[in-house]
């Protein structure tokens, strides 16, 4: 997996902050490390990150600080009309949940092969997007 680039999923993000669950936060941090250069996230993850924070009760100015760092040290890619269309296609055809569907299409219109998730059919390659689970 070294030199791929890799689409990072909004659990993983989120666990890099539990820190109720310290053997998912490791994994996740190291995670984050390893492939740093290398990580992909889109607007639908920052926003999903930011809500779920806030459900927490994370201060919003310091969600923001934290955001704009994730900003600078990940690639961050548009939702683009044709992954929503892309999106509707994989519920269809796969059975995937909506935003999972998304995620799944930015990641293949970016030419990405590989999506770091809990979520989704882990270990398995849909259109050369292959699901791996890296807090497993």
């Amino acid at each position: 997996m070294k030199n791929k680039k890799v689409f990072i999923d909004t659990d993983i993000l989120i666990y890099a902050f539990d820190h109720q669950n310290e053997a998912k936060q490791k994994k996740a941090i190291e995670t984050l490390e390893r492939f740093k250069d290398q990580l992909r996230i889109s607007v639908q993850n920052l926003s999903e990150f930011t809500s779920v924070m806030l459900k927490y009760g994370c201060d919003p100015e310091w969600l923001r600080g934290t955001v704009s760092r994730m900003t600078r040290v990940m690639t961050v890619l548009p939702l683009k009309s044709s992954d929503v269309s892309e999106a509707l296609r994989g519920v269809k055809q796969y059975h995937m949940h909506y935003w999972d569907a998304q995620i799944w299409a930015v990641a293949r219109s970016n030419d990405i092969p590989v999506l770091f998730t809990e979520d989704g059919p882990v270990g398995e390659t849909i259109e050369g997007v292959t699901y791996v689970n890296p807090l497993a």
